[in-house]
């Protein structure tokens, strides 16, 4: 019955997918199938991994009540074994550290990467604005992010 809710679900990002590596891509959903096995079987390391690489305001991708919900994580206890979400409507979900580890080994609770997105969209507008006024191509020209004192480590 679980996998029928989860089928019939559209996937977020598969982050054990991309956990090794170094940058992420924009998030695509992941085909959870049973043929679509390309993606490493999630374990309690990658689980805690993941868990510890969540930051206070860092959103992620909640499986609930047979939908998928944007949550941000408002609290996490001082030894982290205890968070809080917040999805919409401000509707809390308060989850101990395993139930948070069951979950993302399940793969129906998933971060949500907001930097790559947000360093993909700077990319095409100044590739676009490249092309519109003739400028050197971004591969000749400096990075705009890197010209910027944009911080890439702050929430968006």
């Amino acid at each position: 019955m679980l996998t029928r809710l989860v089928d019939s679900a559209p996937a977020p990002l598969d982050v054990f997918a991309l956990s090794t590596q170094k940058t992420l891509a924009v998030a695509r959903p992941v085909d959870d199938s049973p043929a679509g096995s390309a993606a490493p079987q999630p374990t309690i390391a990658g689980a805690e991994a993941v868990l510890f690489g969540l930051r206070t305001g860092g959103w992620v991708d909640l499986y609930s009540k047979r939908r998928w919900l944007r949550a941000q994580l408002i609290w996490t206890s001082t030894r982290a074994t205890l968070f809080i979400f917040l999805s919409h409507g401000r509707q809390p979900h308060s989850m101990t550290k395993r139930s948070c580890e069951k979950l993302l080994m399940q793969r129906l609770l998933r971060p949500v990467d907001t930097h790559a997105v947000v360093g993909q969209a700077l990319d095409a507008v100044a590739s676009e604005v490249a092309a519109k006024t003739g400028a050197p191509a971004a591969g000749n020209a400096p990075s705009p992010r890197a010209a910027s004192h944009y911080d890439e480590s702050e929430t968006v």
